[in-house]
């Protein structure tokens, strides 16, 4: 199961970075019924994010945010005292900033956004609170979401990491 649920992971990110959302979604949704079957709680609350990634990926921003609260009651529930690392807890409050943010909840986004920033350097974090970032700032007419857009475009293009600005583009409008 170990292997498994492992393999799923790599699988679903990896359709993630191409843009297989749908793919990616019944992947991460594979991985947790692996996770669910032998009880590896641990594995819970990656196949959640995978799965709310996915989802912004798709456009199905309230779905998402559903499955990333999923993620923080898995860790809060099984795991209380630590989300797995640093850069998944990252991820957690970067995807969540995005959704919010999709969904017109712009000082909620604001604030995890700036969390997700400080908890890790993490290149997924940074370009998803960039986005966020300019999902609220394109929201409330201000001059400086452009410019965001375009600093999170920058990112990625300098990482390689293309599919985290695709997610956040597809957000937005």
């Amino acid at each position: 199961p170990t292997v498994g649920s492992s393999f799923c992971n790599v699988i679903a990110d990896s359709l993630l970075l191409v843009g297989e959302y749908d793919e990616a979604l019944a992947v991460s949704s594979r991985q947790l019924e692996i996770a669910n079957a032998v009880s590896m709680e641990f594995v819970r609350p990656h196949a959640y994010l995978g799965q709310a990634a996915a989802l912004l990926g798709l456009r199905r921003f309230r779905d998402a945010l559903a499955k990333i609260e999923s993620a923080r009651r898995a860790v809060t529930t099984k795991m209380p005292s630590r989300m797995s690392t640093p850069a998944v807890l990252s991820d957690f409050l970067s995807v969540r900033a995005l959704a919010l943010a999709r969904v017109g909840h712009g000082d909620k986004a604001l604030a995890l956004a700036a969390a997700a920033e400080h908890t890790t350097a993490a290149i997924e974090s940074e370009v998803t609170a960039l986005c966020a970032r300019a999902v609220v700032a394109l929201q409330n007419g201000d001059s400086r979401g452009a410019a965001l857009v375009r600093q999170a475009l920058h990112r990625a293009i300098a990482a390689g990491n293309v599919h985290t600005f695709v997610i956040g583009y597809r957000a937005y409008p």
